[in-house]
Parts: C-alpha cells; structure tokens; sequence
C-alpha cells in the first residue's frame, strides 16, 4: 500500500468568481436562481419654481434725463440752458424739452387786500368838525356815519362817497342835524345866508344836505380829500327877541306904536355853497 500525503485528498476549493454547479435530481422542478434587488433609483432634482407673475400693463421703465448745455452762439440773446427727457428706446421725435425757469411766464402778483374800515376827520361848512367811522365794502364805494360839533351844540352826518380811481374825482352826498345851540359867530357862519340873525336869535338848530364833488388822493393806508359842492339848509329859529326888531329900517320908529308877536318858531329854508377839507385812515 502507498500512503498518499494528506495534503494531496483534499480537492483545492474552486475559485470565488465559479460558482459550482447545482445537480437537480430527476422529477424535480428546478428552482429559479435569486435575483439580487435591483438598485434604488436616485432621486430627481427638484423641479424650479414657477416664475413670479408679470403686472399688466407692464411698468415703463424710468426715463432718463439728460442736461445738453448750450453752446455759446454769437453776440445776442441770452443763450438758454435746454432739458430733455426721453425714454429708454424712445425716438428723438418722443424727446420733451422745458423751458429755463427764466423763459416761464411768471403770473402776476395779486394786488394787496383793501383795508373795510377806518377812520375819518373833516371840517367844513356847515359841517363843522365831525369824526366818523368808515366802511368801504368796495374800492369805489365808501360809506361814512359819526358826530360832531359847531361850537355850540352837537350833531350827527352820515353819508356815501363814490370813489372811482384811487387819484383822481369823487361824487359824496350826505345829511347831517344838530340839535339846539346858542347861535355864536361860528353858527353865523354856518348859516350865513339868512343875515346876521344873531340880533334877534338866541337859540337854533338846523338840518342839511351836502351834494359835493371833490379830489380824493389815495385809497390804500390813508386818503385825503378836499370836497365842495351846494347845501340845503332847514334851521329853525328859537327864543327870538324883537324888542330890537325894525321892520321898515328907512322910518324912524315911533315909540308905542309898532309891536312885532312871532306865535311859533320860524323856519329858514335856503341852498348855499359848502366845503369841507378831510383825512381818512385805513384800519390794518
């Protein structure tokens, strides 16, 4: 007998790539081989957002703004710096221009608002000295109201003037009353027409109306104003004393024989010239 060395029974293991063959018996079926899994898909990249919505209608995209300086030209008018604005991809036909703030009508300053109210002085004949206060609603319309006096008792006037340029004529009617006064020299004066009824006429008062025309100066701040026209006179006659009283100046009177009785009041009526001489001051 012939010993076999131990390492020679054993068959060498086959290779790891070879896999060994499988022996199936007869009538049986064979079963399939296993399918090793197939490997996971990768994952798709995420699908990009939607884009961002459109406004409608689309916004124009802002113009642009350019400074052409102008080119000195020759002698003569000022030259003028000249803008234009024109849009992108617009035609020079679509280019607007503006004018230098020079070139721009500018409009005109508002006149500044006339003062309403104000005060007045004047003195005159048969005024005498009155103080009133004046509203002027309008630059040609002027009223007036105040008191005064005639050195020997008090009175009131009131009255319109119509004043159409600030310079120039004016047309003022009035009517005035003072109440019962010794007649002094300036009384005489005012009443001047009727003689001198201060030898027989202690007390009066009278009525008037003034139709004037005049020169008004100024209608802003102040104004100044000389006035002269006709008045109507209505003075009333009181306390008469004819003790002195000669109805026929030409004879001498007889003592015992003329007697002169005045029952009630007498009245004189006349038209006379006038003037007066004023300022007026505007209230801010």
């Amino acid at each position: 007998m012939v010993a076999v060395p131990a390492a020679a029974a054993e068959p060498p293991p086959p290779p790891a790539s070879v896999r060994p063959p499988v022996i199936v018996p007869r009538g049986v079926a064979a079963q399939p081989a296993p399918v090793a899994p197939a490997p996971a898909p990768a994952p798709s990249p995420a699908p990009p957002p939607p884009p961002a919505a459109t406004p409608w209608p689309p916004a124009a995209p802002a113009p642009v703004v350019t400074r052409t300086p102008a080119v000195a030209p020759a002698p003569g008018p000022v030259p003028r710096a000249a803008y234009s604005v024109t849009a992108p991809g617009a035609s020079p036909a679509g280019t607007l221009r503006a004018r230098s703030p020079r070139a721009v009508r500018r409009a005109p300053a508002r006149a500044p608002r006339l003062s309403k109210f104000g005060w007045m002085v004047d003195a005159g004949l048969p005024d005498g000295a009155i103080a009133s206060l004046v509203l002027r609603p309008a630059s040609w319309l002027r009223f007036a109201g105040g008191a005064g006096t005639n050195s020997a008792s008090a009175g009131v006037r009131g009255g319109f003037s119509i004043t159409p340029f600030p310079i120039g004529p004016s047309l003022t009617l009035e009517v005035g009353h003072y109440l019962d006064g010794p007649v002094n020299s300036m009384v005489q004066a005012f009443v001047g027409g009727v003689g001198r009824i201060s030898d027989y006429v202690r007390r009066m008062n009278y009525t008037y109306a003034n139709a004037h025309v005049g020169v008004d100066i100024g209608n802003r701040t102040m104004t100044f104003f000389v006035h002269g026209g006709l008045s109507y006179v209505h003075a009333v006659l009181r306390e008469l004393d004819t003790s002195d009283l000669q109805l026929n100046p030409g004879v001498r009177p007889v003592e015992g024989i003329t007697t002169v009785r005045i029952n009630t009041d007498p009245e004189i009526r006349l038209i006379t010239p006038s003037v007066k001489i004023g300022l007026i001051v505007y209230l801010e």
